[in-house]
């Protein structure tokens, strides 16, 4: 699930500001957790913006780019290899599962 949309967020931000609720009842009325809420706000007051956080890149791939070309040739050229056959011909330091 990615990011709650800026409409959310502004709308959010503006009952909060509006007086209409506390943030338990604010988080109920939107059906977003408190939690949401909460960070929300802090984001407001210490970025000063609504805006998500830009994603955080999650973990490196395992194959670099030059090793998956090498691995879409080799199964171009073979493509009845197995897993073991692949990483072995292409040299590749990873687990079979990878």
């Amino acid at each position: 699930m990615g990011p709650y949309s800026m409409d959310l967020r502004e709308r959010v931000a503006a009952v909060i500001d509006e007086g209409e609720g506390s943030q338990r009842q604010v988080a109920k009325r939107f059906r977003v957790s408190v939690s949401f809420v909460t960070r929300l706000l802090q984001r407001r007051r210490d970025a000063g913006t609504l805006a998500p956080k830009p994603h955080g890149g999650g973990p490196r791939p395992v194959l670099g780019f030059p090793e998956q070309v090498r691995l879409a040739m080799l199964i171009a050229e073979h493509p009845d290899a197995t897993l073991n056959q692949l990483k072995e011909w292409g040299g590749f330091a990873c687990t079979l599962t990878t």
